[in-house]
């Protein structure tokens, strides 16, 4: 029972944390387009039927091998009853193979099924403002009812095959037996006694049979749900990115030449872009919709690799080779729709990172605006939920941003970080920013707002090639309130 327990809890914890560990360090461009939802049915409910199934098989394999241990002395009994014990079960066994594949092809609509049940709750959770605030409710209801059926259509058709399985496995193997014992008293003549042996002999192995006849039905039922699990994890370990080798301690440069940039199955949103980041001064980027400003803070951040062109780092080194732990260390980020972690506000500050310091968190809590007068903006050991409900949109940006200050980035990409803030918290934001700027780190700035653009030294526009726009424009930029230099 302990051996047991071991091997399906280990089955567990390693499908799950491959899984998670190939999801984490998947190449983004993989990741990013996954369907929502199908990460939690493969960790969650197909990993736990794993588990299960796991179970079912090493039952099997104990039946199987009290089964081979009966026959065995059976043998040496009756020759002629073990020969019956070996047929009847082959013959039960081959008359219930029309079942086993049914129950297959209910296995393989339920583990498609689960899946899209899971992407549909995922995607209404992301929702249930638009749902609520139109007044849809009713309807997303029904809706979810056929999503429930679809489910349910094939999960109650694999548990009817379930309860049949056994039930046919017994009346047929009940047949088999009575054929047998017939077969053996007409034509070998067995005694008495001899009918009785092979007849107890018989009933022993009916149960060893059912139970290797139940294994067998759950395992082929569970086989399409456990094959997503290793389906995904290959996926993502084949298309994980390359971590390059080459070691890096500082930033003093970064030179974008020539890059274009072509997302899998869309239009080019980058064509030839060129443009230079250095320590100690701002970047403004501008454009309008689906120009590649968020693109471009990728590229930077090395979640993908542009199509042509190259990104150069300290003027000799380019940033496919560099090693991503290192980047990752120098450069952090401020995405335009920031997420939380469900944990305090020091937790989501300091983000899986534990060589921050609790100075270094309050100073960058003092410097994001979270801190103001002297007061608590927020409380630092505020709980949060996941999606930041129980915070303002702009509360949650300067969470964001304290995250990205924590580490003391050499390299700060920012992706619309004040959209959310008012014009006393975007100012704040701007001076720190600036003194940033002033102590040596190179800053890239997505943004509309002007506020924000002012302290950059250089604007570049990008065109949308979507709708035919032209090239790239780079504006320096001469009105300074904001600090540049």
């Amino acid at each position: 029972t302990v051996v047991t327990a071991n091997v399906c809890r280990a089955a567990l914890e390693t499908a799950r944390n491959d899984l998670l560990a190939a999801y984490v360090s998947g190449s983004w461009e993989l990741v990013a387009v996954e369907q929502g939802g199908d990460l939690q049915t493969l960790l969650v409910a197909n990993s736990t039927v794993l588990a299960q199934t796991t179970l079912a098989a090493l039952r099997g394999v104990t039946s199987a091998g009290s089964l081979a241990v009966l026959v065995v002395t059976s043998f040496v009994i009756s020759p002629a009853a073990s020969a019956v014990v070996v047929a009847v079960v082959i013959a039960s066994l081959v008359a219930l193979g029309p079942l086993n594949r049914r129950s297959l092809s209910a296995g393989r609509r339920l583990a498609a099924a689960s899946l899209g049940f899971g992407r549909y709750l995922a995607e209404l959770q992301s929702n249930i403002l638009e749902v609520q605030g139109l007044g849809v409710g009713d309807r997303v209801v029904r809706d979810g009812r056929d999503r429930v059926e679809e489910v349910a259509t094939p999960f109650g058709q694999q548990i009817a095959y379930t309860v049949l399985g056994p039930v046919l496995f017994q009346v047929l193997l009940l047949a088999v037996m009575v054929v047998g014992l017939l077969v053996l008293d007409r034509v070998a003549g067995f005694s008495v006694s001899s009918l009785s042996v092979a007849t107890l002999i018989l009933l022993r192995a009916s149960v060893f049979g059912q139970q290797m006849q139940s294994s067998l039905q759950q395992v082929a039922q569970s086989a399409h749900q456990i094959s997503g699990i290793d389906a995904m994890r290959e996926r993502l370990a084949e298309a994980a990115p390359d971590h390059g080798d080459v070691r890096l301690d500082r930033v003093t440069d970064i030179d974008v030449v020539g890059v274009g940039y072509e997302p899998p199955g869309s239009q080019p949103v980058l064509d030839g872009l060129t443009l230079k980041v250095s320590s100690g001064r701002a970047v403004g980027v501008v454009g309008p919709s689906g120009s590649g400003k968020t693109t471009l803070l990728r590229l930077l951040l090395k979640l993908t690799e542009p199509d042509t062109g190259r990104i150069i780092v300290n003027g000799d080194v380019d940033l496919s080779t560099v090693s991503l732990t290192d980047w990752r260390q120098l450069v952090s980020f401020v995405p335009q729709e920031p997420q939380l972690l469900a944990g305090s506000v020091v937790e989501n500050v300091r983000y899986f990172r534990p060589h921050i310091t609790d100075a270094e968190v309050d100073l960058a809590c003092l410097r994001a605006g979270l801190v103001a007068n002297g007061r608590d903006e927020i409380d630092p050991e505020r709980r949060l939920d996941g999606f930041g409900g129980r915070i303002s949109g702009g509360q949650r940006q300067r969470v964001a941003i304290a995250r990205a200050l924590a580490s003391g980035p050499q390299v700060l990409l920012l992706d619309e970080p004040t959209s959310a803030l008012d014009e006393r918290t975007e100012e704040a934001i701007r001076d720190t920013l600036a003194a940033w700027k002033r102590d040596g780190t190179a800053l890239v700035i997505v943004a509309h707002r002007p506020g924000l653009l002012a302290i950059c030294d250089e604007v570049v526009e990008l065109p949308s090639l979507r709708h035919g726009g032209g090239r790239t424009s780079v504006t320096s930029n001469v009105d300074d309130r904001g600090g540049g230099s």
